[in-house]
Order: structure tokens, then C-alpha cells, then sequence
């Protein structure tokens, strides 16, 4: 037989979840409420690191981490929205301004200013008509 060892965090030895039940942590079936889990991580001191750690390590597809449950990790995660890969955005276009807006995140100077010139264009071809 072989044993592995794992390293864990520091953080972790300070989690709640590690004197708790982990079966409320990993519901079965999936789609079990996670309210258990969730007051659990309201109380603890280490949730920041432990969601961190979750999203650093693409924890992303089951239990719940850092209170969040794995559709809220996969929202969260930079490479995913809602378990789908993110679009990549088109840089000095109005629709890569679309997509800075929809993410709710500042637009670079590039799709700003495609979008204002789109505006332009647009408010020029309504006099014109």
C-alpha cells in the first residue's frame, strides 16, 4: 500500500469545517441545500483563505469552500461564468466594451473609445435621416 502525504495550510487548522461534519460540506444528492455548510463558514475565521484557496486550486465542482457553494465558486472564478468558459474580449470594439460592462468591470481605453465613436456614428447617421 502507498500513502501519500498531503500538505495542507497553516489556515486550515484554524477552519470550522475541521470539527464539523463533512458530509454537510459535500451534500449528496447535488443540489442539497448547502445552508448547513454555509452557517458553518459564517462563523470562521479562516473563510478568505479558504475561498481563495478554492479558486486557486479550481475547486470549482464540488462542496462548498469559503461559504461559497460550486455554482457561486464557478461565478467567481476568472476562468469560468457559470461553468462556461469566458469569452475572450475583443479589444477596441464596441462589443469588447459590451462585455467590460456585462462583467461589471472598469473597460479598457481601447473599447472605450470604440464605443464612443460607435455612439458618434450612430447619433451622426439619425440626423442624416
Amino acid at each position: 500500500m502507498i500513502f501519500l502525504a498531503v500538505e495542507h495550510p497553516d489556515w486550515m487548522l484554524d477552519a470550522e469545517c475541521a470539527r464539523s461534519n463533512p458530509e454537510i460540506f459535500y451534500p449528496e444528492p447535488a443540489g442539497q441545500s448547502v445552508a448547513a455548510a454555509k452557517r458553518v463558514c459564517g462563523d470562521c475565521t479562516v473563510i478568505t483563505e479558504c475561498l481563495a484557496f478554492a479558486l486557486a486550486h479550481g475547486e470549482l465542482d464540488y462542496g462548498v469552500w469559503g461559504g461559497k457553494s460550486v455554482t457561486e465558486r464557478q461565478r467567481l472564478h476568472p476562468s469560468t461564468r457559470g461553468g462556461r468558459p469566458r469569452r475572450e474580449i475583443r479589444h477596441g470594439t464596441e462589443g469588447g466594451y459590451d462585455t467590460y460592462r456585462r462583467r461589471d468591470e472598469t473597460p479598457c481605453t481601447e473599447c472605450t473609445d470604440a464605443a464612443k465613436q460607435g455612439r458618434r456614428r450612430r447619433k451622426e447617421q439619425r440626423r442624416s435621416a
